[in-house]
């Protein structure tokens, strides 16, 4: 109940309201120590980023792969910015880890991230062209098929 919450019912009773929660369920769960990340950077990490690592791993385990098996594959990520590092200096977690936290709350580090904790050794390419990154990285894919 959104009154639960402290809003008021003339917000939420108005024309085109959207209520939006900015959180992930279940992300205390996540297992750095299984993808040998320490636990403060694990703690530094996005959440939606450690949810990629997972999803990544699990691609591979739904394909009965696992990563020395496709060392060669690329990763091809598009993600945007968002507001995790300013949380997480106001919250006065990242004191001190002012870079740390930078790298893994960025969009640009993904894809990186996502090969180095895998082990993969093909090319790894943060996409953003606005509207366009999912199918511009979908080209890029194809076109690394291509060459192999």
């Amino acid at each position: 109940d959104l009154t639960a919450l402290g809003l008021e019912a003339d917000v939420f009773n108005r024309q085109g309201f959207v209520p939006l929660k900015y959180s992930l369920t279940g992300k205390e769960l996540f297992d750095a120590e299984f993808f040998n990340i320490s636990p403060k950077n694990a703690e530094l990490m996005d959440p939606q980023y450690r949810l990629l690592l997972e999803l990544a791993w699990s691609a591979l385990e739904d394909a009965g792969l696992t990563p020395e098996q496709v060392p060669n594959t690329a990763v091809f990520m598009a993600a945007g910015n968002n507001a995790y590092k300013h949380l997480l200096l106001a919250s006065g977690t990242a004191t001190g880890d002012d870079y740390a936290a930078w790298l893994a709350t960025q969009a640009g580090s993904i894809a990186g991230m996502i090969s180095y904790q895998l082990g993969f050794t093909g090319p790894s390419v943060a996409v953003h062209s606005n509207c366009s990154s999912s199918l511009s990285g979908l080209y890029l894919a194809m076109q690394c098929l291509k060459r192999r």
